[in-house]
């Protein structure tokens, strides 16, 4: 059986991803509860700028997505200051406010489910 169905994502150029030095930065926010464990509950925030240009001729792997600056998040769970649970997908944005934004609603989704986990 073939697979006549095509992603959007196909039709985008494949990048390759550059770090732009410098911009890489790690903050844990403890929620300030425990599980039943009693380990902490919190959150690791990784932010960076990263910039996609178009891959070499003949790559074969790297990323579906129009070449650009853009600014990354990526928000993993944390118990005791370590990374816990399923690793989180990045997020990318246009602009710093968006990825603001997006940090404030996941930290309150967060939080809220740390509230519920420490009940």
């Amino acid at each position: 059986m073939t697979n006549t169905t095509s992603s959007p994502l196909s039709t985008l150029p494949l990048t390759s991803r550059v770090r732009v030095d410098g911009t890489r930065t790690h903050e844990h926010v403890d929620f300030g509860v425990a599980d039943k464990r009693g380990r902490a509950i919190g959150a690791l925030v990784e932010t960076e700028t990263v910039t996609f240009v178009p891959a070499p001729v003949g790559a074969t792997s790297g990323w579906h997505r129009a070449p650009g600056t853009f600014f990354r998040l990526c928000v993993q769970a944390t118990r005791n200051g370590k990374e816990y649970g399923a690793s989180q997908p990045d997020h990318y944005f246009a602009t710093e406010a968006e990825r603001v934004a997006a940090i404030t609603k996941m930290l309150a989704g967060s939080r809220r489910r740390a509230a519920k986990v420490a009940s």
